[in-house]
């Protein structure tokens, strides 16, 4: 994949390559080296496997770096739709979709990404789409994630050995795809989003807001604040 410095991209897939997408996290390494994660398949694939990709030349272009997890026979669709952090001990740490309405998936890597370990499944409340990780300066490992629902879980020592029950952000019509990032100190920007009718601005009856948005449909952005703080003792 090459970027052209205009207002388009141009993009080749090598015999082989099968098909791929960026997904969620690009993470800077201390040699300058900028690592992304993506999913998809290669050539002879029966399912989705998380990879990572590297790139020296500040995203200009980008090479396959290393897989995170291709696990056949997980079901569903695979390994997919990977978030990537690095933990305060510098493993890097990944959970990843397998299905939805199913738990995730989770793995680390204590090599700088090149190679990957402890592939385990995630708490049976851990369902089940798009999760985002977000390192708090508390020491605390947030996750968001949700369909059905929306939701958020958290990791108190920041391993992502071991997760708390799930709060609810919210219940209702949506694609359940939630983002999070800390704003300041012990306080996340939790994001989601909401189907609607257009008629007195009514919620969809229809709990599944991720089918295609019909006619008198749209999706509203939306987000809250979570404050996170540890108890001590």
């Amino acid at each position: 994949m090459r970027r052209r410095p205009a207002h388009y991209h141009i993009f080749s897939w090598p015999k082989g390559a099968g098909s791929f997408v960026f997904a969620r996290s690009i993470l800077k390494m201390e040699d300058g080296s900028l690592i992304a994660s993506m999913y998809g398949r290669f050539l002879g694939d029966n399912c989705d496997r998380s990879i990572l990709v590297r790139s020296t030349d500040c995203g200009t272009t980008w090479k396959f770096f290393s897989t995170i997890a291709y696990q056949p026979d997980v079901g569903g669709e695979g390994l997919n739709e990977p978030g990537v952090v690095q933990l305060a001990n510098g493993d890097l740490f990944c959970i990843m979709r397998n299905q939805s309405g199913k738990p995730m998936w989770t793995a680390r890597s204590n090599g700088l990404g090149q190679t990957w370990k402890n592939l385990i499944r995630a708490p049976q409340h851990a369902v089940s789409v798009f999760p985002d990780l977000t390192p708090m300066e508390n020491g605390v490992l947030a996750c968001s994630f949700g369909r059905p629902g929306c939701h958020i879980m958290f990791s108190i020592d920041g391993t992502g050995e071991q997760w708390t029950s799930r709060t609810t952000i919210f219940e209702g019509p949506s694609t359940c795809y939630t983002a999070i990032r800390e704003v300041v100190s012990g306080k996340l920007l939790y994001v989601y989003d909401v189907r609607f009718a257009h008629q007195r601005l009514r919620l969809m009856v229809t709990p599944a807001g991720w089918g295609k948005v019909k006619e008198g449909q749209f999706n509203c952005i939306c987000g809250v604040f979570v404050t996170v703080r540890r108890k001590e003792g």
